[in-house]
């Protein structure tokens, strides 16, 4: 990175998720626009586009001046020492200069500072509604995981852990182990706070493979209102490599939000006609 700013580069596209973006901003700091294609299991910074057809289509318009200018964008990465002990917190790291266009660029994940009451209640409330016997696929995230606390069991922060009837079956599976009880198997899924991100953001474990044998009815979308409040009416965003899933998980969804409680929301899929449109609806 430090020798394409000696050749002159007018843009750096890099591909990965909040380590790469902070080895970029080690190398590169603020002297070269860059913009991320996501591709990470971290995506907590906001310098990447929303999809990889987004971030061609910034890059073109940088690069033929029709973007509107450069903005100061938050690198941010979780720490590793905290995360070891069961905390997620994400760390501000600095700033990158990114080609400005907020329709095509993720916002930062953000944590609201009184959801823990309303989390706790949330675990409550899910655990309430799991059917006797059903095999759950607990998602990654302090909201998801508001359900394994109920328990009395540990989770797995970024990411999955089967439960029966209250008792772990595994922890920390992956696409694999999904896979291999996907026709049975029902999911606990939380979006990402202030980014929106219902899918393809830090849970590639549940792959296009796996959603395609889960009835969307077997998915249960949980989030505080006060998440939902934020996102000040933007959809849920699902980013998946299967054009056919994302259309079965899209339109208006049922998102439980606390102890008889439940929101009607929307959720959408970024594609390619939108971001040639402007920008993600």
């Amino acid at each position: 990175a430090a020798a394409m700013i000696e050749r002159g580069v007018e843009l750096l596209l890099f591909v990965g998720g909040d380590g790469t973006a902070s080895d970029v901003h080690a190398a590169v700091e603020e002297r070269l626009p860059v913009l991320g294609i996501p591709a990470g299991v971290k995506m907590h910074s906001a310098v990447f586009a929303q999809t990889p057809e987004a971030a061609g289509t910034l890059a073109a318009r940088h690069l033929t001046a029709r973007a509107a200018g450069l903005e100061r964008r938050e690198v941010m990465d979780v720490d590793e020492e905290l995360l070891r002990t069961g905390v997620l917190a994400p760390r501000l790291l600095g700033y990158l200069e990114v080609p400005r266009d907020g329709g095509l660029l993720q916002r930062p994940k953000r944590r609201a500072s009184n959801e823990d009451g309303e989390r706790r209640a949330l675990g409550r409330a899910v655990a309430a509604e799991l059917a006797p016997g059903a095999l759950v696929a607990v998602g990654p995230g302090t909201t998801a995981g508001a359900v394994m606390e109920t328990f009395g069991l540990d989770h797995t922060l970024l990411g999955f852990d089967l439960v029966r009837d209250g008792t772990l079956v595994a922890a920390d599976v992956q696409e694999r182990d999904l896979l291999a009880h996907a026709d049975e198997l029902h999911v606990v899924l939380a979006p990402t706070g202030g980014q929106g991100f219902l899918l393809g953001r830090g849970n590639q474990q549940l792959s296009s493979a796996v959603l395609r044998r889960i009835a969307p009815q077997r998915i249960l979308i949980v989030a505080a209102l006060e998440r939902l409040a934020s996102l000040q009416g933007r959809p849920l965003l699902i980013d998946v490599d299967d054009p056919e899933v994302s259309g079965a998980l899209c339109g208006m969804r049922r998102i439980l939000t606390g102890p008889g409680r439940a929101a009607v929301y929307p959720v959408d899929a970024p594609s390619v006609a939108s971001v040639k449109s402007g920008g993600v609806r």
